[in-house]
């Protein structure tokens, strides 16, 4: 089982983008094992807790600027993984 943390950045079907974390758990379904960022099964609404703990945006870029300054402060082992 998976237990280190990654960001998301996640957006809202209002138009609102937020930056937040959680972290990835293991699933088997039909014999395939797959990693998943949720904790547990369900529907959209199971991204509340990471949208009210996150901080909002009013822009994607604002949200992607955000992302990877977190990114290269709190992850540094994939500053240099995120798109210029």
């Amino acid at each position: 089982m998976l237990t280190k943390r990654f960001l998301l950045l996640i957006s809202t079907a209002d138009g609102k983008y937020y930056v937040s974390s959680s972290k990835a758990t293991q699933r088997n379904y039909n014999g395939v094992t797959y990693i998943t960022i949720v904790d547990k099964k369900g529907n959209s609404s199971q991204y509340k807790p990471y949208i009210e703990k996150g901080t909002k945006y009013d822009s994607l870029e604002d949200a992607y600027k955000a992302y990877a300054n977190v990114v290269k402060n709190g992850y540094p082992d994939y500053k240099d993984t995120l798109p210029q």
